[in-house]
Parts: C-alpha cells; structure tokens; sequence
C-alpha cells in the first residue's frame, strides 16, 4: 500500500542527535528517549530566481520544505513509523495518524541569508491520536530567535529578521516545529519537523 502511493520509509533509530540541517523529522518515544529520523529527499528544497537583482530585498529567494507523515503504534511495543512522499502530493492514506509539515522562505544576499517567513500545518487522519503542546520556532543566527506557541493546526509567520547571516555549524537559518502526539492511554510522542539551510 506504501508503494501504491509513492511513500517511503526512511525512519531510523538514532540517539545522538545533534544540530540539523536540511529537510528532517525526528520523533521521540517521552517515555523510553528513543528517536527515529526520517531525511527528507532534496526534491523539497526549492530556489527561485527574483527579477529584481538589484534590490537586495527582492533578490534570490529559496524556500525548504519538510513534510512527514506518522504512524502512531496502537500497541506499544511496535515501533512508530515515519513517511516521507517522494513522488506526489497526493493525500495520505487513511490509516495514518498525522501528517506535519514546514516551510521556511529564505532572501539571499552575497554569500549571507535572511530567513524572511515560516508556515506550516498539521494535520489528522485519525481522531484517536491528540496533538498537544504545539510549538513552532525559527532563527536567523543566535541573535534572531523566535519562539510560537499555535493555537491551531496552521500557521504563518513573517520572521522581521533584518540582519543577513552566513549559515553552518551551529548558526542555524531555520524553522522547527514541534508538537506532541498520544494514542489513548499509550505513549506520549515528540514529532519535530525541521526545516532548516
């Protein structure tokens, strides 16, 4: 059925997470600390030529995508699973528990970067599994941080950065968003879904 629709899986266990880059999910077991991250192909990371060269605000832009869809165990001791679409965008199947998504848009100027919006959503496709505890966040360096606390399963947000930064190692450009998901009584899970250059 995974193949029917053009969805991979390419969640694995991983512990020792550091700072990401790039088109990423990680979701967490609350309970036990374990982590499985799913790399989302480049397809989704996108770069748009502007016309206006000469204004640095309307110069090149790029925009990362991160997209993922989970399956949230109906017994414990099955492990999770994490769904990236590679070949469409169609809808997910019905079975699924939760799809969550990002966008980060990007100006470039030189060598330097100024992340200029974020948005994104979540969405359910099993009313069994609750999202609690959303949380979206996004930076342009150390110094251009900011933290959101959504009320509902979408948002858009124009960051207002104005300071221009050269990316790599821990100066992160970026967005994450963060939420919680419990089927019932069985764990709690962490899905942070990472959309960063």
């Amino acid at each position: 059925m995974i193949g029917d629709t053009g969805f991979n899986v390419f969640a694995k266990e991983e512990n020792n997470i550091g700072v990401k880059t790039g088109s990423i999910a990680i979701l967490s077991d609350c309970e036990s600390g374990k982590k499985y991250i799913c790399e989302i192909p480049a397809q989704n990371q996108t770069y748009k030529k502007s016309a206006s060269l000469n204004n640095v605000q309307g110069g090149d832009s790029f925009t990362i995508e991160s997209e993922i869809q989970v399956t949230i165990p109906e017994n414990n001791d099955n492990k999770p699973m994490l769904l990236a679409n590679t070949t469409s965008r169609e809808e997910y199947d019905g079975s699924r528990s939760w799809k969550g998504y990002i966008k980060s848009t990007y100006k470039k100027s030189g060598s330097k970067y100024l992340l200029t919006q974020t948005n994104g959503n979540w969405k359910c496709y099993d009313t069994s599994v609750k999202i609690s505890g959303r949380k979206v966040t996004y930076g342009c360096g150390s110094s251009q941080v900011a933290t959101k606390k959504p009320t509902s399963n979408s948002f858009k947000y124009s960051t207002g950065f104005k300071k221009y930064i050269t990316g790599g190692g821990w100066n992160v450009i970026g967005s994450n968003s963060f939420c919680y998901l419990k089927r019932g009584t069985g764990k709690k899970w962490k899905l942070e879904v990472i959309a960063n250059l």
